[in-house]
């Protein structure tokens, strides 16, 4: 009796420490990888600029030739707008209005500038300060007013033509999609007529602008 006492005992036993080793047993669920989010491929820029205006002759930045001989620093206004492909590559467009009084080289007066550009800018993607470069086709009007004489008009005229545009710039990101910035922008006229002084007949426009503008992802 004993003897299947015991036997019983032992069965009970090894029928139950499988049963116990696997509830004892941790079941380990690893979860599936996740693919990283992607940029998107394009965005949407549009803001607006202002800064000074300076007309020179021959080179970018010398105003003592040509029409930088008759007219004074004045300002410049316009509306950007950009089309991001890449991050390293966009389609610009800007809309400018420049206003410059002459001088007594021009007999006084003033010409306002309106105009656009068309351009491809190059961006280095870093992250804080982001430097680019563009180059595009631009067309302006050059509209002339009379100086305050009631018997003397300006020697400054009218004029329209197309442009050649280069320009350097750096964009810096301060959140929420709105960014800052500089660009220097220089526009070589072509075949241009500006004064009726033989000495102040050709000349290019350069703008300094700031800048703010929205960026949205596409």
């Amino acid at each position: 009796m004993k003897v299947a006492l015991v036997a019983a005992c032992a069965l009970a036993t090894l029928s139950l420490a499988p049963s116990s080793a696997l509830a004892q047993e941790t079941v380990v669920v690893t979860p599936a990888p996740t693919e990283p989010a992607r940029a998107k491929p394009f965005a949407f820029s549009f803001g607006v600029e202002g800064g000074i205006t300076y007309f020179t002759e021959n080179t970018p930045f010398g105003t003592d030739s040509g029409i930088g001989l008759g007219l004074a620093p004045g300002y410049n206004l316009g509306l950007r707008a950009s089309f991001e492909i890449f991050p390293w590559l966009a389609l610009d467009a800007r809309g400018l209005v420049m206003h410059n009084d002459g001088n007594a080289f021009v007999n006084y007066g003033s010409v306002t500038t309106t105009g656009g550009i068309g351009a491809v800018r190059f961006t280095l993607p870093v992250r804080y300060i982001r430097p680019y470069a563009l180059l595009g086709l631009g067309g302006y009007n050059l509209s002339a007013s009379t100086g305050g004489s009631t018997t003397e008009h300006t020697l400054l005229v009218n004029d329209s033509m197309l442009a050649f545009e280069f320009g350097l710039g750096a964009v810096v990101p301060t959140g929420n999609g709105f960014e800052v910035g500089v660009e220097w922008l220089y526009s070589h006229l072509n075949n241009e007529t500006l004064s009726t002084n033989p000495n102040a007949d050709g000349g290019d426009p350069s703008t300094l602008s700031f800048f703010v503008q929205y960026r949205l992802p596409l």
